[in-house]
């Protein structure tokens, strides 16, 4: 199981700090995964253990060839026969070129980690799908934010998504990332001249020459790419410096009046179906933007969808971002558990739960768990709904087997805990807390019911270390101020 650490290393300035999206109070120490979304862009492609959202079986070292050469076996496995093609002259079908590839498809390439946006995958399809000369729109969609004034704050990630506004780029037609860039080369390698040639290919000619003074141009040694894609940070990410990639005369841009959020835009593909619109709105509401604004967005485009085989499931997400809990369950009387995907069995599950009852939200957890039964997230909630309608020892059973797959969450030892007191087994109760404890240390829940626990068995020492931690970080919370007074009549 892969989580990402939360603090990581800048190597531009050379120094340590919060992982992007850690600051803010958004601090989720180990328990960020990292899915298949993430992964296949900053490595190259783990095996991906059937059922999981974050357990591989093998994970790569570092990208490599076939990111964007694509499987080699092939290519491998006839060389190794000795059957080899001259390729200054002919095109070797065994493995992938990007070179000889169509423009859509180069940049297809390169835009699958260099267009950040807000990926909607379709329905059965998988990031680690994609291979080098297919295209992105045959397995999701990537939906960017669009402004009828000053644009000039953009993501990491960014450089598609700048590009396709240049000017240079929607009059040449045919200009990709590798126009400009050789991927077997680093930008800190390539020097200033490779970067201005393309520039100075396509423009020729007296009437395309550059309008800039002549000092300037001097001074600036008649560096095109140094001039129009300036340095610049990101919003995303701190502590970085990026190109901008979005080809235009300096200045511009600051000319113009702050920026207006006017919609989403699908760079992927030009044919979206107004349900997918509504999904991406509530992607981009989940993961950047969460203002009512944005699910009126896909509220107006879902309703224009409505005999999409996806307006169901997209119905029940955009309600259940609505907290109307009511609404997706009754949605959900409509619906066969074992017909629906993963994520709307939860949803649907969540609800009832949220309306205090359990035992209707045990077949569509149950059906969630089906789907994805190494999504421990999913086996919590499961296990959860089994406590509340009773059944401990179900529950126990599914917190034991989440302790089992992923010993380090500590959610699972936590519930472990409350099941094995309901059961009066306090000592292996105690044993759970204090590795929960140990997991997270700042875990107020389990500070909690461990200093009930010694309170109960008279270990008055024991209940006082506990309490010294908890007076000391959050002696506001009303329960403790109550252990404490249990503490002093001990």
């Amino acid at each position: 199981y892969l989580f990402q650490a939360p603090i990581t290393f800048y190597t531009q300035k050379e120094q340590w700090d919060m992982a992007p999206g850690m600051t803010g109070g958004f601090n989720s120490r180990f328990s960020r995964v990292i899915e298949t979304e993430c992964i296949t862009c900053h490595n190259g492609l783990p095996d991906l253990v059937a059922g999981s959202v974050n357990k591989y079986s093998a994970v790569p070292l570092g990208i490599d060839c076939e990111r964007c050469h694509g499987p080699g076996s092939v290519h491998v496995s006839r060389i190794a026969a000795g059957i080899s093609v001259d390729t200054a002259n002919d095109i070797d079908y065994s493995i992938v070129n990007p070179r000889h590839l169509s423009t859509e498809l180069q940049n297809d390439l390169c835009f699958r980690c260099h267009l950040q946006g807000v990926n909607v995958l379709h329905p059965g399809a998988d990031y680690a799908d994609f291979k080098p000369g297919m295209r992105i729109k045959d397995f999701w969609n990537i939906f960017l934010p669009r402004f009828d004034g000053k644009n000039d704050q953009f993501l990491m990630a960014s450089q598609a998504d700048r590009m396709v506004q240049s000017k240079c780029f929607i009059s040449s037609g045919k200009m990709s990332c590798i126009t400009c860039h050789n991927p077997h080369i680093s930008v800190k390698e390539t020097t200033v001249a490779q970067f201005n040639k393309p520039c100075k290919d396509c423009h020729t000619g007296p009437n395309n020459d550059c309008t800039e003074v002549l000092s300037a141009r001097k001074l600036s040694n008649d560096d095109c790419s140094g001039c129009h894609i300036p340095k610049s940070g990101s919003i995303d990410i701190p502590h970085v410096s990026i190109s901008d990639h979005k080809i235009q005369v300096p200045g511009r841009e600051a000319e113009k009046p702050e920026g207006r959020f006017t919609g989403l835009v699908a760079l992927t593909d030009d044919q979206i179906s107004p349900v997918n619109k509504a999904r991406g709105y509530l992607r981009y509401f989940e993961s950047y933007v969460s203002e009512r604004s944005m699910l009126d967005s896909a509220a107006y485009w879902l309703q224009q969808g409505q005999k999409d085989p996806l307006y169901g499931p997209t119905e029940i997400h955009l309600l259940f971002l609505k907290n109307q809990y009511g609404a997706v369950t009754e949605r959900a009387a409509k619906m066969v558990v074992d017909k629906v995907d993963a994520w709307t069995a939860y949803r649907i599950g969540e609800s009832w739960m949220m309306q205090q009852n359990a035992e209707k939200a045990l077949p569509w957890l149950s059906r969630a768990v089906e789907i994805l039964p190494l999504n421990m997230d999913f086996n919590l909630k499961l296990g959860s709904a089994f406590y509340v309608a009773g059944e401990t020892d179900k529950a126990l059973e599914r917190f034991r087997f989440i302790c089992s797959e992923d010993p380090l969450y500590e959610k699972a030892w936590m519930n472990t805990a409350a099941c094995l007191l309901l059961q009066g087994d306090l000592n292996g109760a105690e044993s759970a807390l204090l590795k929960a404890i140990a997991l997270d240390p700042d875990y107020l829940q389990a500070r909690v019911t461990l200093t009930d626990l010694y309170l109960k068995k008279r270990q008055r020492s024991d209940a006082g270390k506990m309490l010294q931690y908890l007076d000391a970080y959050h002696a506001q919370e009303p329960i403790v101020a109550e252990l404490r007074r249990r503490y002093r009549s001990l």
